[in-house]
């Protein structure tokens, strides 16, 4: 057999046993699937509502310049996220402050409490890694930063696409 003739068919060969076991790990069982998509459902929720509780702490002028900073991100043709939470952070009160962060710091318990439950019922696959090792705690946003991130959330989950 020509030595080209031998690297194609050993190529080929795992080629084909590496999408047969990717196949077998990675195909979700419709129970895990429909866990998945309940997870998800629950997350958009609970943005949501954080989001809500946001936009109901700030005062009418506040939520209308947010409007304006969050129009002026879009459009800009390199915007500035830190310049901008400044901006927020500078106008804000600092009882919407507290109220911002306190709804931010509540979701996100939130998220981490229905991940962990998931993750509890959900037996594991065979090859899967186990739970990821604890994560250090990320430094506290500023009210302002927290207020734009949920600005470009999509109601359905996700970053908002321009």
């Amino acid at each position: 057999m020509k030595p080209w003739l031998q690297t194609t068919a050993a190529v080929v060969a795992f080629a084909a046993c590496a999408v047969t076991a990717s196949a077998q790990t990675t195909t979700p069982s419709p129970d895990r699937f429909q866990a998945m998509r309940q997870m998800h459902r629950q997350m958009t929720q609970i943005g949501t509502q954080a989001r809500t509780q946001m936009l109901a702490a700030l005062t009418p002028a506040h939520r209308t310049l947010l409007a304006n900073v969050a129009g002026q991100l879009a459009v800009a043709t390199t915007p500035d996220f830190r310049a901008a939470a400044q901006q927020l952070d500078t106008a804000l009160s600092a009882p919407e402050k507290q109220a911002i962060l306190a709804a931010e710091t509540n979701a996100r318990s939130q998220m981490r409490t229905a991940f962990a439950q998931m993750q509890q019922q959900m037996p594991s696959r065979p090859g899967a890694p186990g739970p990821s090792a604890s994560r250090s705690p990320r430094p506290q946003a500023s009210a302002g930063a927290v207020l734009l991130r949920h600005a470009f959330m999509s109601p359905r989950g996700g970053q908002r696409r321009m």
